[in-house]
């Protein structure tokens, strides 16, 4: 994950400021089982990446 990530980063200008963001919430979507935010309760988190792997899914990049 963080490879994938990283590499998009350094495509869009080579800083983690420059990680897509949506599809960084859709990754933790789909990955929510493995990785977890400290101090969230889950059921925030789930809501929140479930909202936004819609978002990335309806706009086209959950795909990319």
């Amino acid at each position: 994950m963080l490879q994938t990530f990283g590499e998009e980063s350094m495509n869009r200008g080579g800083s983690w400021a420059n990680v897509p963001v949506l599809q960084m919430l859709y990754c933790m979507h789909k990955m929510r089982k493995e990785y977890r935010i400290a101090g969230m309760p889950f059921w925030m988190q789930d809501g929140l990446f479930g909202f936004f792997g819609w978002l990335a899914e309806i706009t086209g990049e959950a795909k990319k």
